[in-house]
């Protein structure tokens, strides 16, 4: 095939493509927290398998997950994403981040 000729790494590698930036940011997370990859898929709602895969760099979550992951894990989206080092969110933050809290009504 022509990729293999023209892109020798590209083939040797078969196709995989690494994403090291959030999987990383999960294990640390996970490991500061003391929580299994197993306990953290059932709460996002993913098989263990994918946080497998997501915390070993070869999948790429899709924002869902690390929204999810975030809230789980008492941590920030740009935190998981690598744009802030600030790793830990306030408990009033986590309350805003969640989803399932019923909002105001205002009239």
């Amino acid at each position: 095939m022509f990729y293999q000729v023209a892109y020798p790494l590209y083939a040797e590698r078969r196709c995989r493509i690494e994403w090291p930036g959030v999987g990383a940011r999960i294990r640390e997370v996970l490991h500061a927290r003391g929580m299994k990859q197993s306990v953290l898929a059932e709460r996002v709602g993913i098989t263990r398998q994918l946080m497998s895969e997501i915390v070993r760099g070869h999948s790429d979550p899709r924002n869902a997950v690390v929204r999810a992951a975030a809230l789980v894990l008492g941590t920030s989206i740009d935190y998981l994403n690598g744009l802030s080092d600030v790793r830990d969110v306030h408990r009033e933050q986590r309350e805003a981040l969640d989803p399932a809290r019923e909002t105001p009504s205002l009239c």
